[in-house]
C-alpha cells in the first residue's frame, strides 16, 4: 500500500485511522471465548484482526506487525519533514507489505529510508539487511529508522556503516 504524504495533517489522518482499528480489534479480543491453544490458533490463523490501513479482515499477528511498522514509519516521516522541509515537498510511504523503499522523497534522489519495529534491531539481521538495502538507493540522504522499546532514542552512530552512507535512528512511536 503506497501513500503520498504532502502534509503532517495527511499523516495524522492515517495514524488516527490506524489507532481506531487497533482499538476496534482490542474491543473484539475481550469478547473472544476460546481458551488456550484454540485462542492462540484463532489469533494467528483466523481473521481476528483488522488491516491497519484498509480495515479489511486480517489475522491478528499480521495486524500487530503492520501496525507497529506503520507507526514507526509515521514517526520517521515526521522527522524527515522536519529535517528536509526545504528540499522535499513530501514523501511516498510504502506501508505494510508494499515493495520499494519504505519512505522516499517525492522528488527523486533526495531521501530514501527503511523502517522497522522489532524486539531487537539484530533480530533476523533486520538492521543490517535494511542498511544494505538503503545503501543501494540513489539518494542524497539515506536512513534506517527502527523502533525497539529497549533501545534509547536517537542516532545510533555505532550501528552505522563506517563509510557514512546511512544514518541509523532509534525512534519512539506515538502512544508508547
Amino acid at each position: 500500500m503506497t501513500r503520498t504524504i504532502r502534509t503532517l495533517e495527511e499523516l495524522r489522518v492515517l495514524e488516527t485511522q490506524l489507532l481506531e482499528r487497533a482499538a476496534s480489534t482490542a474491543d473484539r479480543l475481550v469478547t473472544m471465548t476460546e481458551r488456550g491453544i484454540e485462542f492462540l490458533h484463532r489469533l494467528k490463523f483466523a481473521q481476528s484482526g483488522i488491516h491497519p490501513l484498509t480495515g479489511a479482515p486480517l489475522n491478528l499477528i499480521e495486524q500487530l506487525n503492520q501496525t507497529f511498522t506503520c507507526l514507526a514509519s509515521f514517526q520517521a516521516t515526521r522527522m524527515l519533514f522536519e529535517w528536509h522541509r526545504e528540499n522535499c515537498s513530501g514523501f511516498v510511504l510504502n506501508l505494510a507489505t508494499a515493495r520499494g523503499s519504505d519512505i522516499r522523497s517525492i522528488e527523486p534522489g533526495i531521501v530514501a529510508a527503511e523502517v522497522f519495529a522489532a524486539v531487537s534491531p539484530d533480530n533476523n539481521r533486520k538492521l543490517m539487511a535494511d542498511i544494505l538495502k538503503v545503501q543501494r538507493e540513489e539518494a542524497q540522504f539515506r536512513y534506517v529508522f527502527f523502533h525497539c522499546p529497549r533501545i534509547p532514542q536517537g542516532q545510533q552512530t555505532t550501528r552505522e556503516p563506517a563509510n557514512g552512507t546511512v544514518q541509523v535512528w532509534s525512534i519512539a512511536i506515538a502512544n508508547e
